[in-house]
């Protein structure tokens, strides 16, 4: 049988592998069907319900189950192996090429990165949080995060507690600052690190989610010309309980081809340095107001830009909006309790597509569903 949790959210599901970190957006034959590993069903019972539900041949059910068990399984095996966690390297002499305290949250951070190209990254969006000095004193109780290349790859530790080995540039980036969000919080406990921009009005804030060149940052640029204050860009950290939206300074992402939209209402931007990323060059925009206080979320909204169509908001079932925001990224906390909680909050939120090719129109709209 399979060891897995599994939390319906309409017509769609989170799975979770006990023992593993590992968190899945299914729909729900694949949910049927892997639950009917864990229930111990013979492979005839589950063929019959996968053709059946999936509309297929029973040769093609038949290869789609054992191609998910097998899956399933390995999950499994791998979070019951133990893991190898290396040593940090020995100091090489040579200086980081980034080294500086951050202030994302109550709990100032050392950053440490050894890397060039991954510390010209991080240092774009960290900006606006760096310290001009570190914490008063020698404060030994504050995190520490380091980050080493070694034999082409990235090794991430916080405290000398190995966290992540990779050998993708990007993946070290992401991991590096929502390590650093989580870092900032001591002693919080998270749902999940969405994939999302956030803007804030007087009664609480809009998550804007979606894959890069959606439209999001743009639209959150327009809604901060606006006059609303921007929570968060790329790093939306949900908390357990409260389900408050925590703020984090990072900078907005401006990618290249909205900057001409976005130059008249932030004169300052093209003085921001170019950063490059995945082909891409975009600058960081420092926004002029930051919220200071966690917020309740008010809505789900995922922007969806294509020159000169019209502004259309298209409300989404609870199962469509986790399907988005699983294409668009993010992490969430694998433990049951966690994972059902962020299933009720994402249940109860409003949530939309909004689909434009005029981002004033589009601004106008988002301010509306934080004033209703």
């Amino acid at each position: 049988m399979l060891q897995i949790d599994t939390f319906p959210v309409d017509d769609m599901a989170l799975v979770a592998v006990p023992g593993t970190r590992t968190v899945a957006v299914v729909d729900a034959v694949t949910r049927t069907v892997l639950e009917g590993w864990r229930d111990g069903q013979d492979e005839a019972a589950i063929v019959d319900t996968l053709s059946r539900t999936g509309g297929i041949d029973r040769v093609s059910a038949t290869q789609q189950a054992r191609a998910l068990r097998h899956i399933w399984a390995a999950l499994a095996r791998s979070g019951a192996r133990p893991v190898h966690a290396p040593s940090p390297p020995p100091d090489d002499m040579r200086p980081p090429a980034l080294d500086g305290w951050c202030r994302v949250g109550p709990q100032p951070v050392r950053l440490r990165i050894r890397p060039p190209r991954l510390a010209a990254l991080v240092a774009g969006i960290t900006a606006g949080c760096r310290m001009a000095g570190g914490p008063d004193g020698e404060d030994r109780t504050s995190p520490v995060l380091d980050v080493w290349r070694v034999a082409g790859h990235y090794l991430l530790f916080q405290d000398g507690r190995h966290l992540l080995t990779t050998d993708s540039l990007m993946v070290a980036r992401s991991e590096t600052l929502r390590r650093l969000v989580l870092a900032a919080h001591p002693g919080r406990a998270w749902l999940a690190v969405l994939h999302a921009a956030a803007v804030a009005g007087p009664a609480g804030a809009a998550l804007l989610c979606g894959t890069s060149g959606a439209g999001k940052s743009t639209l959150t640029a327009l809604l901060l010309a606006a006059g609303l204050d921007l929570v968060t860009d790329d790093y939306a950290p949900l908390e357990m309980g409260s389900n408050l939206l925590w703020p984090v300074p990072y900078g907005l992402s401006v990618k290249e081809g909205s900057w001409p939209l976005v130059q008249p209402h932030f004169p300052h931007l093209p003085a921001a340095p170019i950063v490059r990323t995945r082909g891409r060059r975009q600058r960081y925009l420092q926004p002029p107001r930051f919220a200071t206080a966690p917020q309740p979320v008010r809505c789900l909204i995922f922007p969806c830009y294509h020159q000169g169509a019209a502004v259309e908001l298209a409300a989404l079932r609870s199962g469509e909006a986790l399907t988005l925001c699983a294409q668009s990224g993010g992490w969430y906390e694998s433990s049951r309790e966690r994972l059902a909680e962020f299933v009720q909050w994402l249940e109860r939120m409003p949530a939309y597509v909004l689909s434009y090719g005029d981002g004033a129109a589009a601004a106008g709209i988002v301010r509306r569903l934080l004033a209703a």
